[in-house]
């Protein structure tokens, strides 16, 4: 089993502004439910996002399309 990769804070900056993206792509599809539905679709997204970054994942668009596919699957 390979190590996970540690988190750095530029990592972060890009798991932030892939959550952006995502967060957009999912405004736009219309896919955001109640407030309470919202919060928890964010919590998921964030660490999908994370997970991905810690498996060595680390570009932008790479982050936004994977966490994108997992979500259709959810």
């Amino acid at each position: 089993m390979r190590a996970k990769k540690h988190i750095t804070p530029i990592d972060m900056e890009i798991i932030y502004r892939a959550h952006r993206s995502v967060w957009a792509a999912l405004k736009h599809e219309k896919l955001l439910g109640s407030s309470d539905e919202t919060h928890e679709l964010s919590d998921k997204v964030t660490r999908t996002l994370v997970e991905f970054a810690r498996e060595g994942v680390i570009d932008l668009e790479t982050l936004r399309e994977r966490t994108l596919a997992e979500i259709t699957r959810w």
